[in-house]
């Protein structure tokens, strides 16, 4: 079941990021599974996590693949 990100946040959180922050989040894809932006909204699956791992896996691997073509 897909939530609004405030929404998520609210029940992830006891003291939920700002809308910004989760904004950002999904952006960058830190919250898994990826939240998907309709129209003017993101949602995210109900047991969505926020990983900040995700990210730095991801840079290395375009970083990889940068260094060696």
């Amino acid at each position: 079941m897909n939530v609004t990100l405030q929404t998520w946040a609210k029940r992830n959180y006891e003291m939920p990021p700002k809308l910004p922050t989760l904004r950002r989040w999904a952006k960058q894809g830190l919250i898994l599974p990826l939240p998907v932006k309709v129209g003017r909204t993101w949602m995210v699956d109900n047991k969505a996590q926020y990983s900040a791992q995700m990210k730095l896996a991801y840079n290395d691997a375009i970083l990889e693949e940068i260094l060696n073509g």
